[in-house]
């Protein structure tokens, strides 16, 4: 894994990219800390930092020419098939074993198009073709590795990470109001937006092409939506056929992702999905796979006792650590610098923690990331249902909710009982209250897609907290769908899983130089997992059968079969006790009104809300917090907005 920056400018002479790569590189160093380099032509420059995994010697060091001599390239990534790519290659002289080498072979003999339908892989990568005096930058096709780029008429500028190219010295940066807004909603920023209005996120599964001689064109490799519907077509008549299929497939993507000339581990929740990605790794292994968990002193999250219990059956090599509150705490003041943009999902936090744990030890680990999307594992997907389902039966819900409105949570709780056994399906009693207040504002919706939407927005009406805030951009939500419980999954593959999931894993990782690979989001598990009808996948309200009936071969039933709790601390709580004071001054009224970016008045009512204990708006809240984190991590960001 590493760092990869570029600079094609018409206008900016050699010497003086050859000056600012190295700068560009310094703000990636914990992305690659084995070694940094650069490559420069008259009107293109690149940068690489270098976390050795494949190759640790010379022969793997970036920029790489290819040996035609045609191609440059810097790549961030992993190729795991690069094995099988070398043997359906001609007779080449390698120069070493590299993954990036056989790549680059690969371009110059298939070509890139034909390339990147052949690899299975994480990348994030730019590519200077000579002959045609071209630049393409490229992104693997569910956006495991980040990409952004920069442009004006002249110059394009490309890094890994946003920061390199607010090192930039020159360039004209303005905060987007439309990123804002999306980020209010969301959490995160959706591609193709940045924070900045100058500054793009390559979509996952293209790539763009820049030329001196004509505009840039994007080409997608890899599409979600055509997959799922080609796999549909093909789907299995048995589930004993389907679960042998899918076996296959999560075997051959675990080993693939097991090669590395350097330690390897895996993260260990206890879950259904780590516990079957170390039970596939250590199958597969000589040695015992090392593992990590995190312990909380907070009983609501904590799953170390599970994670533990899990590695003692398989005879793991396990490390664990537990954290206090403060520990947590401790992070919370420099979020804004780690995650480049606005970022807000508080899993975020031990997920740093994590991290930071099993580099002291290894520097490659699998996560068992994705499983929630194919196999149905969130409680929203089925809450989501049930409560359309409820809706719908209601009359005049305009009024009705009115009504409730002027209604204290507290006493709605026992003059609504019996809502009570539909709210506990989806999480803890003692949120009976919270989850009242939410289904009040779900009368709101008139559709099911509305519901779905709003229920898992942050802020509903984003754009009224943002001073001038609009959404530029809507996603095609895959009409071909026409299950909308298939729609959920594909959503929240193309929304939830890139735009958070995964850069949170990058980021937190990287932070420590760490490499995570994630086995249940290959193509071909994708493919494998979406011919199961989907009750296959979810059989008796149980989701992710498939894969807890694959797990049961490899531990005991009362290991597989656990509730759910998710990777998460409590925000909530804490913005009400430890973390109040500094809330208060974060969102004072003079900061809030001299920095001019949101109105107010909404986040004044949902802060007095929270802490008078009336309504949960944790995420709300943090959600404003996080950006101010990031705001204040750069001084010169203020001036761009």
């Amino acid at each position: 894994m590493c760092g990869i920056v570029g600079i094609l400018s018409s206008v900016i002479p050699r010497h003086s990219r050859a000056k600012l790569i190295p700068s560009m590189l310094e703000t990636l160093k914990h992305r690659g800390p084995d070694g940094h380099s650069d490559w420069s032509n008259d009107i293109l420059s690149l940068g690489h930092t270098r976390l050795a995994v494949i190759d640790v010697s010379l022969h793997g060091q970036q920029p790489m020419i290819s040996g035609c001599g045609r191609y440059t390239i810097t790549f961030n990534g992993e190729i795991y098939n690069f094995e099988d790519l070398r043997q359906a290659l001609p007779a080449i002289k390698w120069r070493g074993s590299s993954d990036t080498e056989v790549l680059l072979a690969a371009i110059a003999h298939w070509g890139l198009d034909e390339t990147l339908t052949k690899v299975d892989g994480m990348f994030a990568f730019g590519l200077w073709d000579d002959l045609h005096k071209k630049l393409f930058l490229a992104r693997d096709g569910l956006g495991e590795k980040p990409l952004y780029f920069y442009e004006d008429e002249k110059t394009v500028i490309f890094s890994s990470e946003l920061r390199a190219i607010e090192s930039v010295p020159g360039i004209q940066l303005s905060i987007s109001r439309s990123a804002i807004t999306q980020y209010l909603r969301h959490g995160n920023i959706p591609w193709p937006e940045s924070i900045y209005n100058e500054v793009s996120k390559l979509q996952p599964g293209t790539y763009v092409e820049f030329s001196s001689k004509s505009a840039k064109s994007i080409r997608q490799f890899f599409n979600l939506k055509k997959l799922i519907m080609s796999s549909k077509e093909q789907p299995f008549i048995d589930i004993d056929t389907g679960i042998s299929e899918l076996h296959v497939a999560l075997s051959a993507s675990v080993r693939r992702r097991m090669v590395s000339d350097v330690p390897i581990g895996a993260f260990l929740s206890g879950g259904t999905d780590s516990s079957l990605v170390v039970s596939l790794m250590q199958e597969q292994s000589l040695q015992k796979i090392n593992t990590f968990s995190i312990g909380f002193d907070s009983t609501e999250f904590d799953e170390a006792d599970d994670a533990r219990a899990v590695a003692k059956y398989l005879g793991t090599s396990h490390t664990e650590l537990y954290v206090s509150s403060r520990d947590s705490l401790d992070l919370v003041k420099v979020l804004g610098e780690i995650y480049d943009e606005p970022f807000a999902d508080s899993s975020q936090i031990p997920t740093l923690l994590v991290s930071q744990l099993a580099r002291k030890h290894v520097t490659v680990c699998l996560s068992g990331d994705g499983g929630d999307e194919l196999f149905s594992g969130y409680l929203r997907y089925r809450a989501t249902l049930d409560i359309w389902n409820f809706l719908k039966r209601i009359p005049y819900k305009r009024q009705v909710q009115i009504i409730l409105e002027k209604i204290p949570p507290q006493i709605l709780g026992s003059l609504l009982g019996f809502l009570k056994p539909i709210a506990m399906r989806y999480g803890r009693e003692g949120k009976m209250a919270d989850k009242l207040v939410r289904f009040i504002s779900y009368m709101d919706f008139n559709s099911i897609e509305d519901l779905y939407s709003g229920s898992i927005a942050h802020w509903g009406k984003a754009d009224k907290v943002v001073k001038d805030g609009y959404f530029k951009h809507r996603r095609d939500y895959g009409e071909e769908l026409t299950n909308f419980h298939e729609k959920m999954l594909y959503m929240d593959s193309i929304d939830y899983l890139e735009g958070d999931i995964l850069q949170k894993v990058d980021r937190a990782s990287m932070r420590h130089s760490l490499e995570v690979r994630v086995p249940l989001i290959e193509q071909g598990v994708i493919a494998t997992a979406w011919k199961m009808p989907l009750e296959m996948r979810v059989r008796d309200h149980i989701s992710k059968w498939p894969l807890k009936n694959i797990l049961s071969k490899y531990i005991p039933e009362h290991l597989v079969e656990k509730r759910k709790k998710g990777f998460g601390v409590p925000i909530e709580d804490w913005l009400r006790n430890e973390l109040r004071d500094w809330m208060n001054d974060q969102l004072s009224e003079s900061v809030i009104k001299n920095q001019g970016v949101f109105n107010y008045e909404p986040i004044v009512k949902a802060r007095n809300e929270h802490l008078a204990g009336r309504q949960n708006n944790g995420q709300k809240l943090w959600n404003i917090l996080m950006f101010q984190q990031w705001l204040m991590a750069d001084s010169k960001r203020i001036h761009r907005l």
